[in-house]
């Protein structure tokens, strides 16, 4: 007997093997629940719904100022879609004093302005229209994603046609796996700009 020979039967009972179990390897189907679901077609699948994580969050604008003949309008604009948002604007100065204005809630999908001088007035009134205030901003906020606040600041010259916008942005997470929020330094050779 060859050794050809030999292999066959072997060869057949992996196949019938095969062939008994293939068919409960490849048709696996999820075990469907005994009672639908009313309103649902009978064995469709239910998914759980997801709950968003809602967690503290912050954006910084660079600069505020209320100086003599100065004001800053902060610019808020909720994007969440059916929910509102309360944000707490925070206004720190060059001298390290932290002044926290009323918090303001933002209806879902809208925006609101807060003048801060109108915000001085009640909170801090030795500070307002006096030389050296002026700082950065701090905005916070709980909520499913920093990105669900779109926050600017718009230092402005009373009465004259002199403003600027400045963008808030959240704070870089360093755990965050999208590098292109990192800030980066750029340096000029032979040229060219390259990054540091």
């Amino acid at each position: 007997m060859s050794v050809l020979q030999a292999r066959i039967p072997f060869c057949l009972f992996l196949c019938v093997l095969g062939a008994y179990f293939a068919p409960s390897v490849f048709a696996q189907r999820a075990p469907v629940p005994q009672q639908a679901a009313e309103g649902t077609e009978p064995g469709a699948r239910q998914t759980p719904a997801k709950v968003p994580i809602f967690k503290s969050s912050e954006q910084y604008a660079t600069y505020w100022t209320s100086e003599p003949d100065w004001d800053t309008e902060l610019q808020l604009k909720n994007n969440l879609a059916s929910a509102p948002l309360t944000v707490t604007p925070i206004l720190r100065m060059a001298s390290g004093r932290e002044i926290s204005l009323t918090p303001v809630t933002i209806p879902a999908n809208a925006s609101v302005s807060v003048r801060v001088n109108e915000g001085l007035k009640q909170r801090a009134l030795d500070v307002l229209g006096q030389p050296g205030s002026y700082g950065s901003v701090v905005f916070r906020f709980v909520s499913p994603n920093a990105m669900n606040l779109n926050a600017t600041a718009v230092p402005s010259i009373e009465g004259k046609p002199v403003a600027f916008r400045i963008h808030a942005h959240p704070a870089w997470d360093p755990t965050s796996t999208l590098r292109a929020q990192a800030p980066a330094v750029w340096r000029g050779s032979g040229g060219s700009l390259a990054p540091v």
